[in-house]
């Protein structure tokens, strides 16, 4: 994936954070989220099962766009933790360090569109190709909550 200039140091916003118990189910608005080092988010179904795979990130810019084509998601069915604004998270790389508050994420898989996307509509998928989003692991923990800056420490 191309990094497109993107610098360290710029910064985006925390939009909102999701938790759910079910791997594969929706999640709920939480008004804050204790992220844990080499686990997750405390209390979300995909925290410590996976050492690479544990906080999922999406844009806000990415979500508006789909409901202005017609779609009818929510962030909720999206089954994202994190919900960014302002960040080039499509033009990051694997590897990429975000700083929110005390806590820090590195970035390591681009998430993929998978089979919840194509229930809520069979388009969605095909959309979403590497506009996903990302999964990563928690290096540093610390209470986050909607409202925060991320900053990118590296791109």
């Amino acid at each position: 994936m191309e990094n497109r200039g993107e610098i360290p140091g710029r910064e985006g916003r925390l939009v909102a954070v999701y938790s759910g118990d079910r791997k594969s189910g929706g999640k709920e608005a939480v008004s804050s989220g204790e992220l844990v080092a080499g686990i997750g988010l405390a209390g979300d179904g995909h925290a410590g099962s996976d050492p690479l795979r544990q906080i999922s990130l999406f844009a806000d810019e990415t979500l508006r766009a789909l409901q202005s084509e017609g779609f009818t998601v929510t962030a909720e069915q999206l089954s994202a933790n994190l919900i960014t604004a302002n960040l080039p998270l499509d033009d990051l790389r694997e590897g990429a360090r975000l700083r929110i508050g005390e806590a820090e994420i590195e970035l390591s898989e681009m998430r993929k569109p998978c089979g919840v996307l194509t229930k809520l509509d069979n388009r969605l998928p095909k959309r979403l190709y590497r506009r996903c989003g990302w999964l990563g692991r928690v290096v540093r923990g610390g209470e986050i909550r909607p409202g925060a800056h991320i900053e990118i420490l590296s791109a």
